[in-house]
């Protein structure tokens, strides 16, 4: 699914793609020991620590960026960046919650300023909805529904929200700031989406 990476390290160039480092290595247990000296050797520049990084965590990064942009070129470019910048961002994870929770973080910032940059480059301003709703929004159950086809039907201004509120855990404040945009104007995304998505079910 992924086209290979370059990764650089104290021993020169190395290419790493999906599955070339599987057989390997085991899977890094989320708040190991082994893990947190594997991210320590990644923020020193080894490439093979790197490697087991994207071994580990690839499928995620490509996921959430997939869901956001819904472009298989778009997410497997901002995977790859993501895990070519890692040596560098790595060194903001504190270590305080999860690394694969900071490097779901890392992926949805990356991918959201893709997209800005594809939609300056169209020229295209971000639209907001005037009449805004500030009632709370109950979660969505989307477990069974084929979420991947109902998103890929959304428009991306809803599509965004969903995927950051209820498959990411953002909060509107949160999802506000990620978007440059009010909190309510994120409800109110979140609202029309519920609809929209209502519609796409009973058609």
């Amino acid at each position: 699914m992924y086209a290979s990476i370059e990764v650089l390290g104290s021993s020169g160039t190395s290419r790493v793609g999906a599955g070339t480092v599987a057989a390997k290595h085991p899977q890094l247990a989320d708040g190991s020991v082994a893990e947190r000296c594997v991210i320590a050797a990644v923020g020193n520049g080894s490439a093979a620590a790197l490697a087991r990084l994207y071994d580990a965590h690839a499928d995620t990064v490509y996921r959430v960026s997939y869901r956001l942009c819904h472009s298989s070129t778009e997410a497997s470019d901002v995977m790859q960046d993501v895990f070519l910048d890692l040596p560098h961002t790595i060194q903001s994870f504190e270590g305080r919650g999860s690394f694969e929770g900071w490097l779901k973080q890392v992926a949805t910032h990356a991918t959201l300023m893709m997209m800005r940059a594809k939609k300056r480059r169209r020229e295209v301003p971000l639209g907001e909805i005037a009449d805004t709703r500030h009632a709370r929004i109950e979660p969505m159950r989307l477990a069974g529904i084929g979420l991947e086809r109902a998103l890929a039907r959304l428009p991306e201004r809803m599509r965004v929200v969903v995927v950051l509120r209820e498959i990411e855990g953002y909060t509107h404040e949160e999802i506000a700031d990620l978007l440059g945009v009010k909190p309510a104007t994120s409800v109110d995304r979140m609202y029309e989406a519920r609809k929209r998505l209502r519609q796409i079910l009973e058609a």
